[in-house]
């Protein structure tokens, strides 16, 4: 939907005092008391928009930060977040997505970063971006400005998190603008959810700021059975869209990432239209079926491309199976989800087999991975499209590897929480 906000409750740590430190040999901006502005807010506990007099704390070359009047902030947390700003979070995130609004709606070229109490009674928003700042066509409450918020509470409970949150904004402002405001259709619309989510926490990473994706990907690991394009805004959903956004980009390289961002088409069509247009031999459907078997082999060694990632983790365990075999089981996955179903070891001398029985007309498919559990052979993995009728539902995998784990996911409607 448009103008996502991040929903994310980060560790509670109360910083009492802090010095600001100029750190020789930089020119530093200079803490600026300005005069005061007036801003339209919103009251996430009301649910109503206010009028909030915010005046200058920091001034930089990209980024102005305004403190809510009568509130205060430590000088460190604004050097932190302002000097991260123009030093890392605007030229990484420009050059990987594209410009924002630049001199803006306002005429000024900087952002602006207000800093106010969110009387969020759930205590769960962290920071926000609103479209309608910069594109207030037919809006009452608009600051028209590039503009992103930040809560007062979450920089107190963490005065660390300002330039991860900063980030993940800023990449929303600008992938809007791209997205939606350069986009020459009559009907141009916000990007799906699971894949603008993937756009800013992948800014986050790019931007330097990996200090939350942890608890993110371990999140998604436990959970791998929820549908990557279903956003229902838990941890397990950014660390899908991360994981997600990262492999498609570590596959098809950072001209992909920015080529989608400005991509008219949205979701899978946006997807396939921008690998189509680098001449990429891959689809949507192959990234995301490469994606879900490397969600089990990125934790084996020795590892097998393209099922692994590259300076990250996600490590699925899957669901052991008890018992002598044969073994006679059955499992439920949703669709863009997947369940990894782990069988007891075997001796490696014989090929192992596995019969798979969906519902009819069911859009499923499976892979058996074979590997060895003493890490001295390349796994192998053997797919089966159950969706066509024409292949069966019998799978076998290679001899020689003790282990085999049974893989399997859904590609039917988007957006669909339908089981199968």
């Amino acid at each position: 939907m448009r103008g996502r906000i991040i929903i994310y409750a980060v560790a509670a740590l109360l910083l009492g005092c802090a010095l600001f430190v100029a750190t020789p040999g930089r020119a530093v901006a200079q803490l600026s008391s300005g005069t005061s502005e007036v801003f339209w807010t919103l009251d996430w506990g009301a649910g109503v928009y206010r009028q909030t007099p915010a005046s200058v704390a920091w001034e930089g070359e990209h980024a102005v930060i305004y403190v809510c009047d009568g509130d205060w902030v430590s000088p460190f947390i604004l050097e932190q977040l302002g000097s991260s700003f123009d030093s890392a979070i605007y030229p990484t995130l420009t050059e990987a997505y594209g410009s924002e609004p630049n001199p803006g709606i306002d005429g000024d070229p900087r952002v602006a970063i207000l800093i106010y109490d969110f009387n969020d009674p759930r205590d769960d928003v962290d920071a926000s971006f609103n479209f309608r700042d910069i594109d207030p066509e037919g809006a009452t409450y608009t600051n028209l400005r590039e503009i992103i918020y930040l809560n007062l509470h979450t920089l107190l409970k963490e005065p660390l998190s300002g330039p991860t949150l900063t980030a993940h904004e800023f990449t929303h402002l600008i992938v809007y603008y791209r997205g939606v405001m350069l986009d020459p259709s009559p009907f141009a619309a916000d990007e799906s959810t699971w894949i603008t989510e993937g756009f800013t926490t992948y800014g986050e990473h790019l931007a330097g700021f990996d200090d939350r994706v942890a608890a993110q990907l371990r999140a998604f690991a436990r959970q791998p059975n929820l549908s990557l394009t279903d956003w229902q805004g838990t941890i397990a959903d950014y660390g899908a869209s991360y994981s997600f956004m990262r492999y498609m980009a570590e596959r098809e390289g950072p001209a992909f990432v920015r080529a989608l961002a400005e991509q008219p088409l949205d979701g899978v069509a946006g997807i396939n239209a921008t690998l189509a247009g680098l001449a990429s031999l891959n689809s949507f459907a192959s990234l995301f079926d490469d994606w879900i078997v490397a969600g089990l082999l990125d934790g084996c060694s020795p590892q097998l491309p393209p099922y692994c990632f590259n300076g990250f983790d996600v490590a699925i365990e899957p669901t052991p199976l008890t018992g002598s075999l044969p073994l006679v089981g059955s499992a439920e996955v949703v669709d863009y989800g997947a369940v990894y179903l782990d069988f007891p070891a075997t001796p490696s001398l014989g090929a192992f087999q596995a019969v798979v029985d969906g519902e009819t007309g069911a859009p499923l498919q499976a892979a058996l991975v074979s590997w060895d559990s003493q890490g001295l052979t390349v796994p192998a993995v053997t797919r089966l499209d159950l969706a066509n009728q024409a292949v069966g539902g019998t799978v076998t995998g290679p001899a020689g590897y003790d282990r085999h784990t049974l893989v399997m996911w859904a590609r039917g409607v988007i957006g669909s929480m339908a089981s199968y």
